[in-house]
């Protein structure tokens, strides 16, 4: 299917479209090939995700168990700790006494509590990193794993590249202007992207509804009804008919036998002999 794509995108860029209506398909043509390639990797995306979560918490268990081995071997050097002196019965004397001037400590106390509080104030996404293990910390993958992670992005950039030209001459605008019966069949609807297997491709006055987003790896069925859409509609000024214009073999015809006719002299498959 991709080489098919591949060709007929190859001879419209070659045929040189003459107007914005022809470079339509063209761009049907690379989305199209987007939708083949995200549903590509959406799909893979979720079998991926169930196995980096496997590897995330084997990491974790790992970190964890690194650290409880930490703990046991600092628990022997651990020092009991020297409780603080006690005030002297002077000292307490000399404090309360009434003819001492009283202090206030209080002045500064909430902007160093600010400066504590800012101090401990993170930036977005810090947390999150702290909780990651240590780099040191790792987990074999062998070459499947890196060959599947390539695959898929590639499939990823393809999957961007073709919808970034597909955009550039294929938009819900120049359908309203170059296609305005398909335009309305999707503007008009009641289907939503769920219900692309219920649409007839063979109904040409059936209502339509425009692919959507591709990263959800659906709406390929859409893109080949507006496609089809857009050929019915492009070819009627052309005379267009599709598969009912085409002319049915006459099996009744009988075949032409290869029988070489005397009278034309020998044929160019008969040997001449030397004279």
């Amino acid at each position: 299917m991709k080489q098919y794509i591949t060709y007929c995108k190859t001879k419209w860029q070659m045929e040189d479209a003459a107007d914005e209506r022809e470079k339509a398909f063209l761009g049907l043509i690379w989305m199209l090939e987007g939708f083949m390639e995200g549903r590509q990797y959406a799909y893979v995306a979720k079998a991926y995700h169930t196995e980096h979560e496997r590897m995330s918490v084997r990491l974790k268990n790992m970190w964890q168990a690194e650290q409880e081995e930490a703990a046991k071997k600092s628990r022997p050097t651990d020092s009991i700790a020297t409780p603080p002196m006690l005030p002297s019965p002077a000292s307490i004397a000399t404090t309360s006494s009434a003819n001492s001037t009283p202090t206030n400590h209080s002045t500064g106390a909430p902007a160093a509590t600010k400066t504590q509080n800012e101090s401990k104030t993170s930036r977005p996404g810090e947390d999150e990193k702290e909780k990651l293990p240590p780099p040191h910390l790792t987990v074999p993958v062998n070459a499947n794993f890196v060959y599947n992670r390539q695959s898929q992005s590639a499939a990823i950039v393809n999957a961007s590249r073709c919808m970034g030209y597909s955009q550039r001459t294929l938009t819900l605008p120049i359908l309203a202007k170059h296609f305005p019966r398909t335009f309305a069949r999707m503007i008009y609807t009641t289907y939503s992207i769920t219900d692309e297997h219920e649409a007839d491709i063979e109904d040409e006055e059936g209502e339509l509804f425009w692919p959507g987003q591709l990263a959800t790896g659906e709406g390929i069925g859409w893109v080949c009804l507006m496609g089809k859409a857009m050929i019915k509609e492009f070819g009627k000024d052309l005379g267009y008919r599709g598969y009912e214009g085409v002319i049915p073999k006459d099996e009744a015809a009988p075949a032409q036998e290869d029988v070489a006719d005397p009278s034309s002299g020998p044929s160019s498959s008969t040997p001449v002999p030397f004279s």
